[in-house]
């Protein structure tokens, strides 16, 4: 599942790139949740992605999450979708992320993992919210920001 959805990511790339009206320069991506996940993944082995924002999205789950433990064998299967594995790929590329405090799908210390395994370029911005709590408004104009600094400077 994780491979191909990177596969389908990287075909929607490929049919932007043909379009004669989309800025071959200037393709972000924009992920919540698994597709945050997904998203950096993306970045970090297909450099098309010119930044990245991740939305309750964390990283180092092998660490985190007790499966590898009770069956050893999942570690080479699932570390090929941890996005900790990648994120270091996207600079000089930036990252944005937006996470929660009180998340209990995805961690506060995966968001940091993550995060401290990002190289600048590089922001978070944390939320006393959870997974699917946040307040939309402020996430839509961090978001926006973001995209008027890196994309549509003049």
């Amino acid at each position: 599942m994780f491979i191909q959805t990177v596969v389908d990511l990287r075909r929607a790339i490929d049919y932007l790139k043909v379009r004669g009206d989309i800025n071959q320069e200037k393709i972000g991506y924009v992920g919540a949740s698994m597709g945050a996940i997904m998203g950096v993944v993306l970045a970090g082995i297909d450099n098309r992605v010119k930044g990245v924002i991740s939305i309750v999205g964390g990283g180092g789950f092998l660490e985190t999450y007790p499966l590898v433990k009770v069956f050893p064998q999942a570690l080479a299967l699932l570390s090929l979708a941890d996005p900790i594995y990648y994120v270091d790929r996207i600079s000089p590329r930036p990252l944005l992320m937006i996470n929660g405090l009180k998340d209990n799908i995805v961690p506060k210390k995966t968001a940091e993992a993550l995060f401290n395994a990002a190289c600048e370029p590089k922001e978070i911005f944390w939320f006393e919210s959870g997974h699917g709590d946040m307040p939309q408004d402020e996430v839509m104009r961090i978001c926006k920001e973001w995209f008027e600094k890196y994309f549509f400077v003049k």
